[in-house]
């Protein structure tokens, strides 16, 4: 239980230097975006799974691109929330959350 609480911390403290070094730094209005983002990742895959965690970004991460691709590109925020949304709907407790 512990290392998996030492891993989250290590991975949070990776993504905050990885933003830290972005062009044009951290936009207060993007803070937000991200926090809605961790979350419908976390919803879609379920509490307490870590390898589901990571396909779940896999997943939000492929909607978001194909949204952009093929669709408008403003509208790849709604696509990954509806997503998340249905999931939610068909599985209360993701895809990979624990009985």
């Amino acid at each position: 239980m512990r290392f998996r609480w030492v891993l989250a911390l290590a991975l949070t403290a990776l993504a905050g230097r990885v933003v830290d070094h972005l062009p044009a730094g951290l936009i207060p209005r993007w803070e937000c975006g991200l926090v809605l983002l961790s979350w419908a990742i976390l919803g879609v895959s379920g509490l307490g799974s870590i390898p589901g965690l990571l396909i779940s970004g896999i997943i939000v991460g492929c909607v978001e691109s194909l949204t952009t691709a093929y669709w408008d590109p403003r509208a790849r925020s709604i696509t990954v929330y509806m997503i998340f949304i249905i999931i939610l709907w068909l599985k209360p407790k993701g895809l990979f959350g624990k009985k």
